[in-house]
């Protein structure tokens, strides 16, 4: 029979062999889900505001701008009077492509003189590292700048949120999408989801090293100094060896 502190030493310098089970597998990437939505919910909440740029689209039939508010993303375009009666003016995918098209060149783009009717999208990206979420929604403004101004909205999968970083009341409000853009968003789950199970199997290993240390077993701490069965007889956990 070994005595205390060879006991101890064997204690110590046995592995701590960690299992895997479905329900935490599963717990975890409930973590990440829940981590990946509100990144992009804090992010921007309590995001600083950085202008990117603004310029002509690349066929010069649409005005951008892009902004950063924390981890959220947003482009305006502005679609010229000359194609609100096309179905291109509707189309969201079809200006999200001038969005991609476009090239910023910091100038302040101008509505063409005249123009009394517009449409303004804006397009919205949250996520990190990878954008996760996808929204937008657009303006429709009849007799702009005139005593009969009308403005119409329209929103798709974004929500309203404070930016809190500077205060509700200096700085209104901003959009937040929630619409998976599925490769993001189930890399950024897969990742938050490892960094919660290193989060969990490292506070595992401390315990139960600490536990070791002490001669307890590492199941249920039930002090096993100076018993020689192989298990523990509190809770039947095996004893390494």
């Amino acid at each position: 029979m070994l005595d205390h502190a060879t006991q101890s030493k064997c204690w110590y310098a046995a592995p701590v062999k960690l299992s895997v089970s479905r329900k935490q597998i599963a717990l975890c990437l409930v973590a990440g889900v829940v981590t990946t939505a509100a990144v992009a919910l804090l992010g921007t909440m309590f995001g600083e505001v950085t202008r990117l740029g603004m310029g002509r689209s690349a066929s010069g039939t649409s005005l951008s701008e892009h902004r950063r508010v924390g981890v959220c993303q947003y482009w305006s375009v502005t679609v010229p009077a000359a194609l609100l009666d096309t179905e291109l003016a509707d189309d969201p995918e079809w200006v999200w492509e001038e969005v991609r098209s476009a090239t910023f060149d910091q100038e302040w783009p101008q509505p063409a003189p005249g123009v009394t009717k517009t449409r303004i999208w804006r397009f919205v990206r949250a996520g990190w590292p990878f954008e996760a979420f996808r929204g937008w929604n657009w303006q429709l403004i009849d007799d702009l700048g005139g005593p009969n101004e009308h403005i119409s909205h329209r929103t798709f999968a974004s929500i309203r949120v404070p930016l809190l970083r500077y205060g509700v009341s200096q700085t209104g409000h901003f959009l937040v999408p929630y619409y998976p853009l599925w490769p993001g968003f189930i890399a950024n789950t897969l990742i938050y989801a490892v960094l919660w199970w290193l989060l969990f199997t490292g506070l595992v290993s401390a315990r139960s090293a600490r536990r070791t240390r002490r001669g307890l077993c590492t199941r249920c701490a039930y002090d096993l100094r100076g018993i020689s069965s192989g298990v523990c007889p509190e809770c039947g956990e095996a004893r390494p060896t």
